[in-house]
């Protein structure tokens, strides 16, 4: 680590007119430990104390550190509202709840990122504190809602009349963030393949062709993609909804490969998630398919055994109280909490202060409610709310 001199501050005396200035060798080392263990808004105001803060806490070796930080502490949510304001995407993030309330509150920490045009339309899981949007115009950009930053992807020339999917993914070994894209027309038979691109995020940012035998579309009813150690997964359907499975790709070695669907698997509706449970790839679903709210009755989990060629099955029933709280309130799966069996469900629409989130644990059947309030300032005009878990703050710029 290198050493870049004294800490010189100005302190003026009270008594006098004269400055006292106080001199204290601290190595780059130290600072960066130190400012490491702030949150990332903390962080950007450390940056304006002087121009040696700036240089230490703009080097890639802090960036390292702050990312190894935050994800060593517990991890947050991360809340993304489309709302009738475009070119704003309100972010917002909150830390789990640190005392036992009836029920536990915590707070919100605003972030806002602006795009060139459209607002954000879609946003998928995020990897290592970023997320790939869709915006209204059909542009996709690579963002960091922390940062506010953001990169617009180059456009596919073969994008006319088609539709697109795109999935962020991190090769953990060449320590680079992947963008793969799908592509096929909505006036095309099953049995044309779709078109898959990869692109790696850094100065050159081109488009590179990926192999694929198998004709595929990716399955709108399985939500977005989820990366697990270099992998990145999304669902995907061939024949007419008749053939179901999962297509891995390789970030590394930017390869496709594709696991069967479990055996007596409940039917995919809007409401099947993949999920990660502790490192492992995950298939959760509800009793009701197409809407989880108070009629909802049971919850199943399908885990990814025996280096991706078995699947077993847990099935998790929900308290006989479970209508009390939830209602007739409309949720969605967000995911499983980091290192625990700790299934959030989230409401669909920002409304209601505060808004509840709900901890399933699936080993013991017990939901416990959350507050989360801090929403007051955004626009009243909301479509819909994005929220994941297990989100870490990232302080390297795109």
């Amino acid at each position: 680590m290198k050493y870049f001199g004294r800490l010189t501050i100005s302190r003026c005396n009270s008594k006098s007119s004269s400055s006292v200035l106080v001199s204290d060798p601290v190595p780059s080392d130290v600072l960066m430990d130190i400012i490491s263990r702030l949150p990332a808004k903390s962080v950007g105001k450390c940056r304006c104390v002087c121009k040696f803060w700036a240089l230490i806490l703009g080097l890639p070796e802090f960036e390292e550190l702050f990312l190894s930080k935050s994800l060593s502490r517990p991890r947050q949510f991360l809340f993304a509202a489309v709302i009738d304001d475009p070119g704003a995407v309100p972010f917002f993030t909150s830390q789990p709840p640190h005392q036992i309330q009836n029920p536990p509150l915590v707070w919100v920490t605003p972030h806002h990122t602006y795009l060139p045009a459209g607002g954000l339309s879609k946003i998928s899981q995020p990897v290592r504190g970023w997320v790939c949007i869709e915006d209204g115009t059909g542009m996709f950009v690579v963002c960091n809602p922390i940062t506010g930053e953001y990169v617009i992807l180059p456009t596919l020339k073969e994008k006319m009349m088609i539709w697109v999917k795109m999935s962020l993914g991190y090769d953990p070994v060449d320590k680079q963030f992947k963008v793969l894209c799908s592509t096929w027309s909505p006036f095309n038979s099953l049995s044309i393949p779709a078109e898959h691109y990869v692109l790696t995020l850094g100065e050159q940012m081109v488009w590179r062709t990926i192999e694929c035998c198998r004709p595929i579309r990716h399955l709108v009813q399985g939500g977005d993609g989820i990366c697990i150690n270099g992998l990145l997964y999304y669902m995907a359907e061939s024949n007419n909804y008749q053939d179901i499975f999962i297509v891995c790709f390789d970030t590394r070695f930017e390869k496709l490969s594709f696991i069967n669907k479990p055996d007596g698997m409940w039917p995919v509706g809007l409401e099947s998630r993949l999920v990660n449970h502790k490192g492992q790839l995950g298939i959760m679903q509800c009793s009701n398919p197409n809407r989880i709210d108070g009629h909802a009755t049971s919850f199943c989990l399908w885990l990814l055994q025996g280096g991706g060629t078995e699947w077993t099955k847990h099935i998790s029933q929900l308290p006989f109280l479970w209508w009390n709280l939830a209602g007739e309130t409309e949720l969605g799966i967000v995911g499983i909490r980091a290192g625990t069996c700790e299934l959030v469900l989230s409401p669909r629409f920002l409304s209601g202060r505060p808004i509840y989130l709900f901890y399933f644990d699936l080993e013991r059947n017990i939901v416990t409610s959350v507050g989360i309030q801090g929403f007051e300032g955004v626009n009243s005009n909301i479509l819909l709310a994005y929220c994941f878990v297990d989100y870490v703050e990232n302080l390297k710029l795109i």
